[in-house]
Parts: C-alpha cells; sequence; structure tokens
C-alpha cells in the first residue's frame, strides 16, 4: 500500500473548494448580465442581398432541399461538378449553376 500524502490531499482539497466557490459566485452573477442592452440593434438581409448568387456546401442542401449526407454524396461521385469553385478550404457553389444542373436531371 502507498503511503498517504496529507500535503496533496489537503492541496486537492484547497483546489476543488476554490472551484467550487468560484463557481458559485460566478452563478451568483449571471442573473445581472443577461439584460440586453437598449442599443442593440439587428439588421436583417435576405441571403441574395448578402451573399448573392453563391452558396455554402450546407446552404446547397438547403436550397435543394435534401440532406447534408445527400450533397456530399452528390460531390464525391463528381455530379456537381461545374456547380462550384474552390476558395482555398471552401467551395463556393454557383445558384445559376445549380439552377442549371437542376434542368438538366428533370429533363
Amino acid at each position: 500500500m502507498k503511503n498517504f500524502n496529507f500535503s496533496q490531499f489537503l492541496g486537492h482539497c484547497v483546489i476543488g473548494v476554490s472551484i467550487i466557490a468560484a463557481g458559485w459566485l460566478i452563478s451568483e452573477e449571471l442573473p445581472n448580465t443577461t439584460q440586453v442592452p437598449s442599443n442593440l440593434s439587428v439588421i436583417t438581409q435576405t441571403q441574395d442581398e448578402q451573399y448573392g448568387n453563391y452558396l455554402s456546401k450546407n446552404e446547397v442542401a438547403a436550397y435543394l432541399s435534401i440532406t447534408d449526407e445527400d450533397v456530399d454524396k452528390l460531390f464525391s461521385s463528381g455530379e456537381l461538378d461545374g456547380t462550384y469553385t474552390v476558395a482555398g478550404a471552401n467551395y463556393i457553389f454557383s445558384r445559376e449553376k445549380l439552377d442549371e444542373w437542376v434542368e438538366k436531371r428533370i429533363e
């Protein structure tokens, strides 16, 4: 059996009590910080106004009313080739080219 180290035990107790006390003090202040500033304003824009004719992968899923997984399958199979450009690590899809792609699939 290992020797009991009282100073380590006491140190752990002090740290534990400190964490509990800090959490309690923070929780006491939270109700005072939930007020919304009176000068807060929100500007709303439609997606067309904000991004024009360009979409992310997630937005493509919403635009086509399919799941993200379906977009990934179409993307990896190459079916969406020509509808996007690569900017760094991001894929930017053209809404116009997606509309053309949908029209070809309907025919």
